[in-house]
């Protein structure tokens, strides 16, 4: 069974719907060396999400989470090539949205996919088998477990873990 729950940070740090574009400013002197604006009147939204994030991250960990899926290309979400636009023009797609990079610090093992990449199938069913591993060791970590109990989970579940990372 999956339960979905849904967060749209955008929406969560009340930029509202429809809203002004927003997004990803190179600038090396901010943490990843980038910052978050709005496209016309240029309002700087950098540190409100950065804290938004943490919080709702912390706030996602008590949902004992087993997998992500993110929005592709969002400046908010876009888990990579989201396109960071330089001061004078012009833009790159080396960029990571700023939950997304909040989400992936704080849970850094977690499986985390687009959900643009979830159409090719092979990424489709990694992803699926890296949250069911995910969630079966977290069953395993949770309670009192002993180096016996690891080699079972290792030797039940070889084949899979071989198919990601020999």
């Amino acid at each position: 069974m999956v339960e979905w729950v849904p967060v749209c940070p955008e929406v969560e740090v009340d930029l509202g719907t429809p809203r002004e574009t927003i997004r990803l400013i190179r600038d090396p002197k901010e943490l990843d060396g980038v910052r978050l604006v709005t496209g016309k009147t240029g309002v700087d939204l950098t540190k409100r999400m950065r804290r938004y994030s943490r919080q709702r991250v912390r706030v996602l960990a008590k949902e004992n989470l087993n997998g992500y899926i993110l929005k592709k290309d969002s400046p908010s979400c876009g888990m990579e090539r989201v396109k960071v636009w330089h001061e004078q023009g012009g833009n790159e797609r080396n960029g990571l949205g700023l939950f997304a990079a909040e989400l992936r610090r704080q849970f850094p093992n977690m499986p985390v996919e687009e959900e643009g990449r979830l159409h090719d199938p092979r990424l489709r069913e990694n992803f699926i088998d890296r949250v069911f591993m995910y969630r079966r060791l977290r069953v395993l970590f949770c309670g009192r477990w002993t180096v016996g109990d690891l080699v079972s989970f290792h030797t039940a579940y070889n084949l899979v873990l071989m198919a990601h990372s020999p």
